[in-house]
C-alpha cells in the first residue's frame, strides 16, 4: 500500500510537469521559434528536477511488483508539430542518455524500450509507424497521414466504451460436472485453438487425464549452483540498491528533444516549465531489475504451480495486488465470475472467524467454484479443504466463541444472548406448558383410573353383596332343611382352603402344603349316606390314592363314596400364595365336573377359612355352606374379636387391652396393666389377623423394670386402696418412663423369620390392631384345645378336648387326646358358654377354642384362661381319621374305644405338623417297609398302634402321625420311639436334614417324665 501511494504522488508531479511543458510548447508556438532563451529553458527544467528528485528515487526504490498505468503521451499533431533544426528528438535524447550514463538505460528508458518492442512485433499496431520513426528515423511515405489520422481518432474518440470484449467460452456442462459417468461433450476447433491449458480450466479436459506433450516444451538441464555467502549476499545487495539510485538520478537528465524546421525561429527566452516526461511504472523485483535477467521470467501462459495454487487472504481480504493473484485470475479467466463469488466467500469466512491469514489453494478454489456455481453454498468442511493452511485455521475455529471475535462479532454476540434468552424463555414457557399438560395428563389418567376402579369396585361390592344375599338365603334353607339333610342321602364338599387375607398368605412359605394337610376328611364316608368330594391343593398321585383306599378299607361295613378332584391349573400359579377356592374359580373344568356331580343330590360345602371366593363358588355352584359370612368369620377369628366374645360369654380370660393401634396407647395400656397385676410378669402382644402362633411378641416386664420392687411396696402400703386410680398415678408414670426402653431391647418373637426387631413388630402391630395380653404367672402353664361345631339348626357339639403339644413357645405342635388339666365337665360347661356366644352372633360350622390353665400363685386354686378363638375345620380332621379307624367317641372327658364288644379308655397323640427334609429321597412304598420292619403299625383287634395321614405328594416331606395306646405316657413313648426311627433311618450323621422331629422327641420325653412323676406322687 505504500508503494502505491508513492506511485500516485509521482504521478501527480509528472502530470504537473506535463501541464507546465504543454504551456511552453504553446508559447513557443505562438512566438514562431523566435528568440528562444535556452538557458531560461535549461533552468525551468533544472527547477522541475529538484521537485520531483527525491520522489523518484523513493518511488523506484520502493516499488516491487507493481505496474502503474502508463501515462498518455503527449503525441504531435499537424497543426501544432515543432521541427527543430538540428536532430530528432529521441535522437538527442539517446545521445545525451549515452553521454551521461554510457553502459546502463534508464528505468524509463528500458519501460519505453520494451514498449516499442511490443508495438514494432505488432504490424498493425495504430501507433507502429510512429514509433518506427520516432525510434529509428524511419518515415514512412503516408507516415504524416497515418498520424494525423490516428489523432483525429483519439481527439474524437474520448468516450469509454463499456461492454462486453470477447465472447463467451465453452464450459464443461453441469451434468458432467455432477456425474463422472456422463459421456464428456465434443471440442470445437475455436476451443481447441485456445490452448491445452485453457481447455483443462474450462474443464472440458479431466483433470485425471494424463497429457505429454511431444516434444516437450521444457527441457531440463543440469545447473551448477553456487553458494552464496553472507558477505556476498551484502555485497550484492548493496551494489542493487546503488543501481536504483543511479537509476533515480537519470530522471534529472531527461531533455526535450526540440529539433525540427523552425529552429532558427526561436530567439526569445521564455519562462522556466517543468520538463514533460512520458514514465510507465513497472513492479519489478530485485532480481529482474537487469535485462539480462528478464528474459528468464517464465512467460504467462505456463506459470509457476505453486504461485498459481497460493492466493492469502490477509485480515479478511483478498490480496489482489500479489502477482500470484494475476497469475491464478490469468489462468481462469473463462471461469472467474463463479471463483470471484467463491472467493468473496472466503473472505467472508475470514472475517466471520477473525482469521487473520489464510492461504488458499487455487486449483480447489476453482474446482469447487464450478462445482458450486449454480447449487447450493458449500458447507465449512468443504472450504477447509481449499486451505492449504488448515491446521492453524482449525485450531481457531476449534476454540470456544471465535465467530465474536470477527467483523460481526458484536452483533453476534447480541443477537446469541438475545436469541438464548428468548430461548430461555420460550424453553421455560413450554416447560411450564409440558408440566402443565402432564399434570393435566395425570389428573385425567388418574381421574380414569379412579373412575375404572370405582366402577369395578362398585360392581364387585354390587357382586358380593348379590353373593352374600344368596349366601345367607342358603343358610337359612340349609338351617330349615338340616334335620332333612342329615337323615337322607348326602354329598359334602370338603374345599381345605385357607382364605387369609393376602399379606398374610404371602408371608406363608409351602401354603399349599398347609392346606393340603386336611386329607383326613375323606374318612366323613363312615356314613353310609354321606358322600365325599375332597378337593385337593396338589395334585394326587397313585400311590397316596392307594393308601387312603386301604385305609378306608380298614373299617368294616358299608361306607360312602369318595372323589378326589384338584383345579387344572394349579401348575400356572406355581407362586402365588393362592387360596384353593380362588384356584377353583380359575379352573372351569373343574367347575364344571362339580356340577355334574352335585346334580340331584343334597349338597353342602365345608370349608376352612372362609373367603368372598368361597361366596363365589357357592354361588355358582347354588349350594349352602357350612360356615358364617367371611366378614363374621374374620371379626371374631382375630384377637379382639375372640376376647369379645369371651367376654360377652363371661369366661375367665387373661388381662388384656384390645385394639391397640397407637404408640401412647401401647404404652398407657400396658402401664395401667403392670401396675394392676404385679404378680403377672411377662406380657405377650398379639396382632389381630396373625394365626398359629405367628405375630406374637412377649416380654418379661417385671424382670426388667427397675422401679418393681418399689410398686410392690406401694401396693402394701395403699392396700384396698390400691384398685383406686388416684393411688397408681405415681406409679403408672414412673413405669412408663422406664417401658419404652425395656420393650424396644427385652422383647423376643415367637416366629424371628417373620419379625425379628421391635419396630418392625410395631408397624404391622398398629397397621392391623393388635391385643395386650399377661402370661399366666406360673411355671408350669398347660395349653388346652377344643374342637366343636355348630350345626346349622343351632346345635352345639363338642368334638374333641386335648392338650397341647409345644415344642417352642407358641407353636402348637400337636395334640393329646382326651384333655388331662381339668376337670371335664368344668371345660364343656366352658366350652358350651363360649359357643352360645358364637352362635347368638351368626356363627355356624367348625371352630376351636384355646385355653390354658395354671395354679395361681396368688390363693393355689387351678385357674382356666380362654386365650383365643379360631373358626376354621383346623385339626378336626385327624380326629375324624382316629375316628373312623378306632369308632371312638368322646364321653365326660374320655376317649371310649370298643374293643372286643366292650368299651375301654384309650389314648391319643395326633400331629399333621411332622416335616423332615429327608423324607423327599423316600417313596411310599419304601417307607412303609421301613415301618413294616420296625414294627410300626395298627392293630385293629387292640386298636392301638400308630396311623400315618399322608399330606401331599409333590415334595414328600410333610406327613401326619398318630398314635394310641392304652395309656397317656404309652401313646407318648410310642410317638416318640416312632419319631426316633424314622429319624435313624432317613438320616445319617453328616446329613440330618431339616426337621423338627429332634425337637418334637425332646418335648416329649419330658412329658414323659411329668407323667412318671405324677404317676408316683398318685400312688405314695
Amino acid at each position: 500500500m505504500l508503494s502505491d501511494r508513492r506511485g500516485a504522488e509521482l504521478g501527480t508531479i509528472l502530470t504537473e510537469v506535463r501541464h507546465d511543458l504543454k504551456h511552453l510548447k504553446n508559447e513557443l508556438l505562438q512566438r514562431g521559434g523566435d528568440g528562444i532563451d535556452l538557458t531560461a529553458l535549461n533552468q525551468a527544467i533544472e527547477r522541475t528536477e529538484d521537485k520531483i528528485k527525491a520522489k523518484v528515487e523513493q518511488a523506484v526504490v520502493c516499488s516491487s511488483n507493481e505496474v502503474t498505468t502508463l501515462l498518455p503521451p503527449i503525441a504531435p499533431t499537424a497543426a501544432n508539430k515543432v521541427m527543430l533544426p538540428s536532430m530528432s528528438y529521441a535522437h538527442r535524447n539517446a545521445k545525451r542518455a549515452a553521454a551521461v550514463y554510457p553502459n546502463q538505460l534508464t528505468p524509463g528508458q528500458l519501460v519505453k524500450h520494451q514498449h516499442n518492442m511490443q508495438i514494432l512485433m505488432s504490424p498493425t499496431h495504430p501507433t507502429n509507424r510512429k514509433v518506427l520513426r520516432d525510434t529509428y528515423g524511419v518515415v514512412t511515405a503516408d507516415s504524416s497521414a497515418v498520424t494525423s489520422k490516428h489523432t483525429s481518432q483519439q481527439s474524437v474518440h474520448r468516450k469509454t466504451i463499456t461492454g462486453s470484449t470477447s465472447s463467451h467460452l465453452t464450459l464443461l456442462p453441469t451434468a458432467n460436472r455432477k456425474s463422472t459417468t456422463v459421456p464428456p461433450p465434443v471440442v470445437s476447433n475455436s476451443d481447441a485453438k485456445k490452448g491445452l491449458i485453457s481447455l483443462l480450466e474450462r474443464g472440458l479436459i479431466p483433470p485425471s487425464t494424463d497429457i505429454q506433450l511431444n516434444p516437450p516444451p521444457f527441457v531440463p538441464q543440469q545447473v551448477q549452483l553456487h553458494q552464496l555467502g553472507p558477505a556476498k549476499v551484502r555485497s550484492a545487495m548493496e551494489k542493487r540498491i546503488a543501481e536504483n539510485k543511479d537509476t533515480a538520478a537519470r530522471w534529472a537528465t531527461v531533455k526535450l528533444d526540440m529539433s525540427g524546421t523552425n529552429q532558427e525561429s526561436v530567439k526569445k527566452p521564455i519562462p522556466p516549465v517543468k520538463k514533460m516526461i512520458e514514465v510507465k511504472s513497472l513492479a519489478l523485483d530485485m532480481a529482474t531489475s537487469r535485462p539480462d535477467r528478464v528474459a528468464q521470467t517464465p512467460p504467462p501462459s505456463t506459470p509457476d504451480i505453486d504461485d498459481v495454487h497460493k492466493l492469502t487472504i490477509h485480515g479478511g481480504e483478498l490480496l489482489t495486488s500479489a502477482k500470484e493473484f494475476y497469475l491464478f485470475k490469468a489462468n481462469n479467466e473463462p471461469n472467474w465470475g463463479p471463483i470471484v463469488t467463491m472467493l468473496k466467500r472466503f473472505e467472508k469466512f475470514c472475517q466471520f472467524y477473525a482469521i487473520p491469514i489464510l492461504f488458499l489453494d487455487g486449483h480447489k478454489v476453482a474446482s469447487l467454484a464450478s462445482e458450486y456455481e449454480l447449487e447450493y453454498s458449500p458447507s465449512k468442511e468443504l472450504m477447509i479443504e481449499c486451505v492449504v493452511n488448515r491446521t492453524a485455521v482449525n485450531q481457531l475455529l476449534n476454540e470456544k466463541g471465535r465467530q465474536y471475535k470477527g467483523v460481526q462479532g458484536k452483533h453476534l454476540a447480541a443477537a446469541k444472548i438475545q436469541a438464548t434468552y428468548r430461548m430461555y424463555c420460550q424453553r421455560m414457557a413450554y416447560i411450564e406448558y409440558r408440566r402443565k399438560q402432564w399434570a393435566a395428563g395425570v389428573i385425567m389418567m388418574s381421574w380414569l383410573m379412579y373412575m375404572k376402579l370405582y366402577n369395578v369396585k362398585e360392581k364387585l361390592k354390587k357382586t358380593r353383596k348379590q353373593h352374600l344375599e344368596n349366601f345367607h338365603n342358603k343358610t337359612k334353607i340349609l338351617r330349615d332343611s338340616w334335620d332333612r339333610i342329615t337323615q337322607c342321602k348326602r354329598l359334602i364338599i370338603h374345599l381345605p382352603s385357607k382364605g387369609y387375607p393376602q399379606h398374610v398368605r404371602a408371608t406363608i412359605k409351602e401354603f399349599r402344603t398347609m392346606q393340603s394337610l386336611q386329607m383326613a376328611r375323606l374318612c366323613d364316608v363312615r356314613d353310609p349316606d354321606t358322600d365325599v368330594i375332597y378337593i385337593s391343593p396338589v395334585k394326587i398321585s397313585k400311590e397316596v390314592e392307594d393308601y387312603y383306599q386301604q385305609l378306608l378299607a380298614m373299617r368294616p361295613g358299608p361306607r360312602g363314596n369318595y372323589f378326589l378332584l384338584h383345579p387344572e391349573n394349579l401348575h400356572k400359579f406355581r407362586k402365588h400364595n393362592m387360596s384353593l377356592s380362588t384356584l377353583m374359580k380359575y379352573s372351569p373344568r373343574t367347575m364344571k365336573r362339580l356340577e355334574n356331580l352335585i346334580t340331584g343330590k343334597e349338597t353342602y360345602i365345608i370349608t376352612d377359612v372362609m373367603s368372598y371366593d368361597d361366596l363365589a363358588m357357592s354361588d355358582r355352584l347354588d349350594i349352602p355352606i357350612l360356615s358364617p359370612d367371611p366378614d363374621v368369620s374374620q371379626l371374631y377369628s382375630n384377637k379382639s374379636g375372640a376376647k369379645r366374645i369371651f367376654t360377652s360369654a363371661e369366661v375367665a380370660c387373661p388381662a388384656s387391652i384390645v385394639d391397640v393401634f397407637s404408640m401412647n396407647q401401647l404404652i398407657e395400656g400396658i402401664a395401667s396393666l403392670v401396675v394392676n397385676n404385679l404378680s403377672v410378669r411377662r406380657w405377650l402382644f398379639k396382632i389381630d389377623d396373625q394365626k398359629h402362633g405367628r405375630g406374637i411378641a412377649y416380654c418379661d416386664v417385671a424382670d426388667h423394670l427397675k422401679c418393681y420392687s418399689w410398686a410392690l411396696r406401694e401396693r402394701e402400703r395403699f392396700g384396698e386402696k390400691w384398685n383406686k386410680r388416684w393411688a397408681q398415678d405415681y406409679t403408672i408414670q414412673r413405669v412408663i418412663s422406664e417401658l419404652p426402653s425395656i420393650l424396644s431391647s427385652e422383647t423376643h418373637f415367637s416366629d424371628p423369620n417373620l419379625f425379628n426387631k421391635w419396630d418392625c413388630f410395631l408397624e404391622a402391630f398398629f397397621l392391623k390392631g393388635g391385643v395386650i395380653e399377661a402370661y399366666p404367672p406360673s411355671e408350669s402353664v398347660t395349653s388346652i384345645t377344643a374342637n366343636m361345631v355348630i350345626a346349622p339348626n343351632g346345635t352345639i357339639s363338642l368334638l374333641s378336648t386335648g392338650d397341647q403339644i409345644c415344642p417352642e413357645p407358641f407353636r402348637v405342635w400337636g395334640v393329646s387326646l382326651p384333655q388331662c388339666s381339668v376337670e371335664p365337665h368344668l371345660l364343656e360347661e366352658i366350652c358350651h358358654r363360649i359357643a352360645k356366644a358364637c352362635r347368638s352372633r351368626g356363627i355356624i360350622g367348625y371352630f376351636s377354642i384355646d385355653f390354658v390353665t395354671f395354679i395361681s400363685p396368688d390363693n393355689g386354686e387351678q385357674q382356666l384362661w380362654a386365650t383365643g378363638l379360631d373358626i376354621s375345620y383346623g385339626d378336626t380332621s385327624l380326629y375324624g381319621l382316629l375316628s373312623y379307624v378306632t369308632n371312638c367317641k368322646m364321653a365326660q372327658g374320655e376317649l371310649l374305644v370298643p374293643v372286643k364288644n366292650e368299651s375301654r379308655r384309650r389314648y391319643a397323640v395326633l400331629s399333621n405338623q411332622l416335616y423332615h427334609s429327608n423324607l423327599a429321597v423316600l417313596q411310599y412304598p419304601v417307607f412303609f417297609q421301613i415301618c413294616k420292619a420296625h414294627l410300626i403299625g395298627y392293630d385293629m383287634e387292640a386298636q392301638q398302634g400308630t396311623l400315618f395321614a399322608l399330606v401331599e405328594s409333590n415334595q414328600r416331606q410333610s406327613i401326619g402321625m398318630i398314635t394310641v395306646g392304652s395309656s397317656l405316657g404309652q401313646a407318648i413313648s410310642s410317638y416318640a420311639r416312632n419319631l426316633s426311627i424314622i429319624h435313624q433311618e432317613v438320616s445319617t450323621p453328616s446329613n440330618p436334614g431339616h426337621n423338627n422331629f429332634q425337637s418334637v422327641c425332646r418335648e416329649l420325653e419330658i412329658i414323659s417324665e411329668l407323667l412318671l412323676q405324677n404317676q408316683i406322687d398318685l400312688d405314695k
